[in-house]
């Protein structure tokens, strides 16, 4: 893992990254995050997503789409797609896409 240090290989690079990082940090509950880590084998979830998701909207600013995690889930990956313009649906049309989404990891 690395220990945040410009010279460890795979420390976030971006300021997008490091932000990301420091949000999965806290919703992971561990210390570290490389750019390479993937959020499932960190010890993410479905439940987990939301709460990402949700943090990510209140501190960056940006819309996180719940499907974006699960087709990027690195974090890497994850902050190149944050860093794509933000033209994304209106919020009832997002809500509309989570519950459709949701009802399809259910069934």
């Amino acid at each position: 893992r690395p220990d945040g240090s410009p010279d460890q290989p795979d420390a976030p690079l971006t300021p997008t990254e490091a932000a990301l990082a420091a949000i999965w940090s806290e919703v992971l509950g561990v210390p570290d995050i490389a750019r390479t880590d993937n959020f499932f084998e960190r010890g993410g979830h479905s439940l987990l997503v939301m709460t990402l998701s949700a943090l990510v909207l209140e501190r960056l600013g940006r819309r996180l789409p719940l499907r974006t995690v699960f087709e990027h889930p690195t974090l890497g990956a994850l902050a190149a797609t944050l860093a794509e313009p933000d033209d994304g649906p209106s919020g009832g049309e997002r809500l509309a896409d989570m519950d459709r989404w949701l009802n399809e990891i259910e069934a």
